[in-house]
């Protein structure tokens, strides 16, 4: 049940349809990724930037990414539209307060092409029901410094014509306080507050071509 503490709205800790990741990784049969893939250098590595106004003084971690095909458990930045394909992101925090950090993760990725006006919005434009949100969230725990998350998107999402095209993609993770600043839906991003640390993580330019 939902508790109200000087009208400020506690969420309860119950699992949430918007947690990363969405059922489309489990629908779509993606496998995991090559175990520790982030511990090589990965495709993009990028550090949270944290406000220190804010009081996270200590506080630090990273942010790795990496794309690849659905059933290929091996990075790639090639990929065949009529494939499905997955955008994987460890966070790895460090520092001296990682322990002190209670909140909401929130995941996701913009895809913009080279050639084209064309841009999407991962989870939003590839989540099963489709997302009315920008990005899926990810409950932080005073124990976990590492966490991982998986946003899977269909074959036929991204679109492009028989040249194929390049496409830019960055990784956003921002971290939004754990109780909600208004009564609304809890996967709403909007009704949390900013804490204060965030990153947007650029991997290299991707290729989607049609393989017909």
């Amino acid at each position: 049940m939902t508790e109200t503490r000087d009208s400020i709205v506690i969420v309860p800790l119950d699992p949430s349809p918007c947690l990363c990741p969405d059922d489309n990784c489990k629908n779509l049969g993606c496998v995991a990724p090559t175990p520790n893939w982030w511990i090589p250098p990965p495709p993009a590595a990028c550090p949270l930037v944290v406000d220190v106004e804010l009081g996270l003084t200590g506080f630090a971690g990273n942010v790795f990414a990496q794309t690849r095909e659905c059933q290929n458990a091996t990075a790639s930045s090639v990929i065949d539209i009529d494939d499905d394909w997955v955008i994987d992101v460890h966070i790895t925090l460090t520092g001296t307060t990682p322990n002190l950090i209670c909140g909401l993760w929130c995941v996701s990725a913009c895809l913009e092409s080279m050639c084209e006006n064309k841009h999407y919005r991962f989870p939003h434009d590839s989540a099963s029901p489709p997302s009315q949100y920008c990005c899926c969230l990810v409950e932080t725990n005073q124990f976990q410094s590492a966490y991982e998350i998986r946003i899977c998107i269909p074959h036929g999402v991204v679109d492009v014509n028989e040249c194929g095209a390049p496409y830019e993609l960055t990784v956003i993770v921002t971290l939004l306080s754990r109780d909600q600043m208004k009564q609304g839906d809890k996967c709403d991003p909007g009704t949390y507050m900013p804490l204060g640390v965030a990153t947007a993580c650029e991997l290299p330019l991707m290729t989607f071509y049609d393989g017909g």
